[in-house]
């Protein structure tokens, strides 16, 4: 029953296999009866993108997120005490990832709120990673079941931090107090019950019951091959659009080709508030 409330949205396809758009509905005037239905809506699409919520500060972003899980606080960059609303007002792209799975218990989902976008470009896309497993062949899916990868952040942070003694000791000194997590391989969506890919070009290692050449050789399968253009979605943004997507079954990758740089940052027009939900 409650799966038939979501008939009462305007609930719109954004591709073929993966995301739907969520016109007309005010993400602050909704009772309990509909979070549950849009809940069943984001299971079943994997991504759900409301437009034209304008109206809407950090603290609502917040409220609303909440509804569906406890916030998360990024452990690299936040402590207890941050504000889970982080702003996104730079350029950040040209990676396919998962948040945070060089952690234990990575989040359960992410929302992110447009408030200014540039004239063109800045999307962002997503892949299914339930049909990236389930669209690989019967021996490849038996040879992957049971694999464990090891999830690292050395090279997404040493990227824009650059080459250092201090780089190494904040490395060093970060994996002291965050141990580097083994996740299965192939995950089993703990709400849908459904095998999905989880491995990601940004934080995975490499897989630890293979050498380092054949687990290399793999996984570099695995990333082109999750990313066919059947599999995804891409979303433009407007003012007010939020789009929340499951982080256990899914990868993005923002889009950055809007002419923004880290040296010219503070003139962008894309400015963006992100809220992630943990388990």
């Amino acid at each position: 029953m409650l799966r038939n409330a979501a008939e009462k949205f305007d609930v719109r396809p954004m591709a073929g296999h993966i995301g739907a758009e969520v016109h007309g509905v005010d993400v602050l005037e909704l009772d309990d009866d509909e979070i549950t239905a849009l809940r069943h809506l984001w299971l079943d699409n994997l991504i759900l993108a409301f437009v034209g919520q304008k109206n809407l500060d950090a603290e609502a972003l917040a409220g609303f997120a909440g509804r569906f899980g406890s916030l998360y606080r990024h452990p690299l960059t936040m402590t207890e005490a941050s504000n889970p609303v982080h702003p996104l007002n730079i350029p950040a792209g040209g990676y396919w990832h998962s948040d945070v799975t060089f952690t234990q218990e990575p989040p359960v989902g992410t929302l992110l709120h447009a408030h200014a976008v540039p004239p063109r470009g800045g999307d962002t896309m997503w892949a299914n990673m339930y049909l990236a497993y389930e669209s690989l062949s019967p021996p490849m899916r038996s040879f992957l079941d049971g694999l464990t990868a090891v999830h690292d952040f050395d090279h997404f942070y040493r990227y824009p931090m650059g080459d250092s003694l201090e780089t190494d000791q904040f490395i060093l000194d970060t994996k002291k107090k965050i141990p580097l997590p083994r996740h299965p391989v192939v995950m089993v969506h703990p709400e849908t019950g459904r095998k999905a890919l989880f491995v990601n070009e940004s934080f995975t290692s490499h897989i630890e019951e293979l050498d380092r050449a054949e687990s290399a050789m793999v996984l570099d399968y695995l990333y082109r091959h999750s990313v066919r253009p059947e599999f995804t979605c891409r979303h433009r943004w407007s003012p007010g659009d939020i789009c929340f997507w499951d982080n256990r079954c899914t990868m993005h990758y923002p889009v950055d080709d809007w002419g923004g740089s880290i040296e010219d940052f503070d003139g962008s027009p894309r400015k963006m508030n992100r809220v992630t939900i943990g388990r």
